[in-house]
Order: structure tokens, then sequence, then C-alpha cells
């Protein structure tokens, strides 16, 4: 990461120690240009690795010793990566590829994974490169898109009521309605300022004839009620709350920078 003219690779907790690699949760998370490593012990961060994917430097992750470690549990996130979710009734493994074509552009390979709470598939493509190793790296770990995630955890937070749950990264917004329980709408959008995620929630709202002024909208991510996303929301979005999403990781000032690559938060969760 940049700090000023500073590229700063890794940040290691002085009570990290490999030795007791068996007691730490790794997750990876893969962007298209970040390979990120998180360590974490309990509910604290203890160790974060960055390694640049836009030269295709596998070699410095085959290389990496942390990744041949032990650890209690190792899960890995895929975020940004074409995408599509579908029902489980009219998915097909064969017809994956085809299914993601029409939402989603095709890199080399095509994976998916079950949503057991929604009896949905997620659909994502790789690059091939990439798709080898982690192969190699994780044979027994299946990765998961980040959709996944926030639809597994936000239908855990839906009741019989219309709701909608709407996570605000830095680039990118999701956006998750149920309808008594069942998830009816799901969708990422890249924005460049306040307006574009306003003019996205309420578009959703206006697909699915929801009434700004009635339905439950929950935020999360990247907004506090003093800023000026939450004041435009709340404008036009009179049930608005901001809440918090899965572990309230404990994250120290010298980590504090790994946060600008991915919400710790929405990891392990």
């Amino acid at each position: 990461m940049e700090i000023g003219t500073k590229i700063m690779t890794k940040i290691q907790a002085i009570e990290f120690s490999e030795e007791n690699c068996h007691l730490y949760s790794l997750s990876i998370v893969i962007t298209k240009e970040n390979f990120l490593i998180y360590i974490f012990y309990k509910s604290k961060l203890i160790y974060f690795s960055i390694i640049k994917l836009l030269k295709k430097n596998y070699n410095d992750i085959t290389t990496n010793n942390i990744l041949k470690l032990d650890f209690k549990k190792t899960e890995i996130i895929i975020f940004g990566y074409p995408h599509t979710i579908v029902p489980s009734e009219f998915f097909d493994e064969k017809n994956a590829r085809l299914l993601l074509s029409t939402n989603a552009e095709l890199l080399d390979v095509t994976k998916f994974h079950k949503i057991p709470e929604i009896s949905a598939i997620a659909i994502y493509s790789l690059q091939e490169e990439l798709d080898d190793l982690l192969n190699l790296l994780f044979p027994e770990t299946v990765p998961e898109f980040i959709q996944s995630k926030f639809i597994s955890e936000f239908f855990k937070k839906s009741d019989n009521d219309e709701i909608a749950h709407i996570y605000i990264s830095f680039e990118v917004i999701h956006i998750c309605i149920f309808s008594k329980g069942k998830l009816i709408l799901t969708n990422t959008y890249e924005y460049k300022n306040n307006e574009d995620i306003l003019f996205y929630i309420l578009f959703a709202f206006d697909q699915l004839k929801l009434d700004p002024n009635e339905i439950k909208t929950r935020l999360y991510g990247n907004i506090s009620k003093n800023n000026h996303k939450f004041k435009l929301l709340y404008t036009y979005i009179r049930d608005i709350e901001i809440e918090k999403l899965g572990n309230n990781y404990k994250v120290n000032d010298q980590f504090f920078e790994s946060t600008n690559y991915f919400d710790v938060n929405l990891l392990s969760i």
C-alpha cells in the first residue's frame, strides 16, 4: 500500500507468531488489483499483507511462506469479478457459463457455489492462472463470492417485512432487498459520488414499486450519520438506520490503512 512515497507490503503485530498459526484464522481477499492477506487471532487483526496483481506476479504468492502455514480456519473471498446469482431450480452446471454471460463479462474459468439460505447459486469468472493458483495453495477451501456473503448475512437480519440492506464500500454499493423473508433483488453498482448512491437505491425501489417512505432501509459500511451520504439518503428515505455487519474486529492504528482495501468486518461472517 502506498503511504506517501513508501510502499508497505506487510504489517504484523508484535504478538504474531508463525508457530501459533493453528490458533489463527486466515482470510484471503482477491480483487482485480490486489491479493490481500488478513490473519486474525480471536477478534483481533494481527497480520496484513498485500500483493499487487496488476502484473500477474503470482510468484510472489506461491513463494509466500505465510500461505503455507496450517491455520485453524481459511476462507477466500472473491471481490469485483464478473458474477451473477441464479435460483437453484434454474441452475445447470453445464450451462453455468451461459447463465453468467447474460449478465457479465466472461473470463477464462467459470466457478460457482451454493447460497443455501436462499436456495440460489453464485456464479463468477476468474482468470485461469488465478484459478490454478488457488487450487494449488488451497485445495480444500471453496472460494466464496462477496455478494453471497452479503446475502447470507442479510438473510439473518430480514423478517417478514420488506427491507433493503445496502452495503456501501469505497467505490461500490451492494443492494439486497427482501420481502417476507425472500430475496427479491440483489445487485451491485459502481458509484462516483453521493448522488449516484441515492440514484441507484431509488432506482432499485422503483423497479420493485417500493415506497421510499415506508420500506425499512438498513445501511452498512462506509457511512455515518454525520456525513453527507447519510443526510442525502435521509432526505428521500425515511425509515433508514445504520447498522453493524458481521464481526466487530479490533483494528489497531498500525493496521488502519488496511481497511482502505477491504472492510475487515466482512470477513468470517
